[in-house]
């Protein structure tokens, strides 16, 4: 039982990161644009 729920909880943190890493790309990329379309 335990090692069940272990493997389940890595792979859901392993998911949780690479949505994570997913969306903090896309906030870098956005944020990135704002930046050089705001500079004169």
């Amino acid at each position: 039982m335990h090692a069940i729920s272990l493997n389940l909880y890595n792979k859901t943190k392993n998911n949780w990161i690479f949505i994570n890493s997913r969306r903090a790309t896309k906030l870098v990329h956005e944020f990135h644009r704002y930046w050089s379309e705001a500079q004169p």
